[in-house]
């Protein structure tokens, strides 16, 4: 990875390190904010579906469990001969196996959305699977209280992503990024669910602020130090896979010569994962070993990160979004370049940390999560370097991403359907190969108006994709069941309640 410039520097074409922020970078950020809980919470109770996974149910469960009865209790699909409740608990999309202890995860993110569930009336009900003799017992789970929980949450990871991108890029990298992250369709639709990603999210922000605030000289080591290892801690708690946040910002820290920063980072999530190893041997060692083993046992092979790229979802449905693709193709350009921004020089270590986790066929929309903030500051930068800069390299690269998403964006928009987009994309084409022949300052000019019309309109497009899902999903619900009550399996009482 190219060395990044020094601290407190900034790199070619990019803006200095600002001090406080200004009044009307409020205003801005609390515009984004609007628009980003307006977006999410339009359908927060109908996108994606109740059971579009049943991963909500998981954490609300064993977190309520947890602290009604100090054991975990939730569904899995690794029981074991010792600690299965009940089997083939009738349930959607198919019946479910309720296991005690249930030890899959961490408890962080399971405390924190079965308190949740607790405070808004989840109740305890009996469930019978098929046998008998074995009762069990579910949640009434408010799952749409669970989900606008989960949107507040999110709306702490755009302010975030918004202070990292303005201390450490400039106030047109972070307005670009904050709108993006604001209004993509998968960042907008994964972000209601109630999963530990979002949590994941949030905690990955919350180191790179730190790092950000640290590298600016506004925060000192032993702060800054505290802070990244309850972090990573939390990381780790909240899930395991997380614990490559720590390795990430091991590797950027090293390479910016902050070492002490990058050991307290390890640290962190060391103490976090041996707190984990304590929860599981107390609970039930033979049991949480086990199940250690079966999750170790379903690496597929180093396949993931096509996954994540290449097959891109929303929740379990195959959807490709040329933005994101793009935001990942201005990731691979910034870590090129070299930069200063914490959020991106630790994305090569989040990267290949990652890939020695999940199961490539079992990646799913919201795993993606944690990737986006990544994905909107790359992008973020190319529009700071394009907005402050009339060289070629930073104009040609921000044309290259977002010529292609505005020209697709169109198509929403044009009445005249696919040739009117064609001929506005070869207009741009044109203009944009004329760039070379216009004065420095007046190509920047140009170059300022092409920012805000192709970012405009792509937020656009994108929230308009977002309201054009929700309403077929409502459409969706209005629709007569009968047909689908004939293919879903039983219900029972406890489920008819909680939904």
């Amino acid at each position: 990875m190219p060395a990044p410039p020094p601290a407190g520097k900034s790199g070619p074409g990019e803006g200095a390190a600002p001090g406080r922020p200004r009044r009307r970078e409020y205003a801005v950020l609390g515009v984004l904010l609007l628009v980003f809980l307006a977006l999410r919470l339009g359908g927060v109770g109908v996108n994606p579906a109740r059971f579009a996974t049943n991963d909500e149910f998981h954490f609300a469960w064993a977190g309520q469990s947890l602290l009604e009865t100090g054991r975990p209790m939730s569904w899995s699909y690794f029981p074991t001969a010792t600690n299965t409740m009940a089997t083939d608990v009738p349930w959607r999309p198919k019946p479910l196996t309720i296991v005690c202890p249930a030890l899959d995860h961490p408890p962080l993110f399971s405390l924190l959305t079965g308190s949740a569930a607790k405070l808004l009336g989840s109740r305890r009900v009996a469930i019978r699977g098929l046998d008998p003799a074995r009762p069990a017992w579910v949640y009434t789970t408010p799952l749409t209280g669970l989900r606008v929980m989960m949107v507040l949450l999110g709306a702490l990871s755009l302010f975030l992503l918004f202070d990292v991108m303005r201390q450490v890029s400039g106030p047109a990298g972070a307005i670009a990024a904050g709108l993006l992250y604001a209004c993509a369709m998968p960042i907008v639709v994964h972000q209601r669910l109630a999963v530990s990603e979002n949590l994941g999210t949030v905690l990955l922000l919350a180191c790179v602020w730190t790092a950000a605030r640290h590298q600016n000289g506004r925060m000192t080591d032993r702060t800054a130090a505290r802070v990244l290892a309850l972090g990573t801690a939390a990381a780790v708690l909240c899930k395991v896979v997380f614990g490559v946040q720590a390795l990430a910002l091991f590797a950027w820290f090293c390479a910016t010569g902050r070492r002490r920063l990058a050991h307290w980072s390890l640290a962190g999530a060391a103490a976090g994962f041996a707190v984990f190893l304590a929860y599981g041997w107390l609970e039930n060692g033979s049991e949480f070993f086990q199940g250690l083993a079966i999750h170790s046992s379903r690496f597929e092979g180093f396949s993931t990160l096509f996954s994540l790229v290449a097959v891109p979802k929303i929740a379990h449905e195959r959807e490709t979004n040329l933005l994101i693709f793009c935001g990942w193709l201005a990731l691979v350009a910034r870590i090129g370049l070299g930069t200063r921004n914490p959020l991106i020089g630790a994305a090569p270590g989040y990267l290949l940390a990652f890939l020695f986790f999940p199961a490539a066929s079992q990646i799913y929309g919201w795993h993606v999560l944690p990737f986006y903030p990544l994905l909107c500051a790359a992008l973020g930068e190319v529009v700071q370097r394009t907005w402050t800069s009339s060289a070629r390299g930073p104009a040609w690269l921000f044309l290259l991403l977002f010529l292609p998403v505005w020209a697709a964006a169109l198509h929403d928009f044009a009445p005249s359907g696919v040739q009117a987009e064609r001929w506005a994309y070869l207009v741009a084409v044109c203009g944009a190969a004329s760039l070379p022949l216009v004065r420095p300052g007046v190509r920047t000019r140009i170059l300022q108006g092409a920012v805000i019309l192709l970012v405009g309109s792509v937020a656009a497009d994108e929230a308009l994709k977002v309201v054009r899902s929700d309403n077929h999903q409502r459409e969706i619900l209005a629709r007569p069941r009968t047909t689908a009550a004939k293919s879903s399996p039983p219900q029972t009482t406890a489920t008819q309640t909680a939904r």
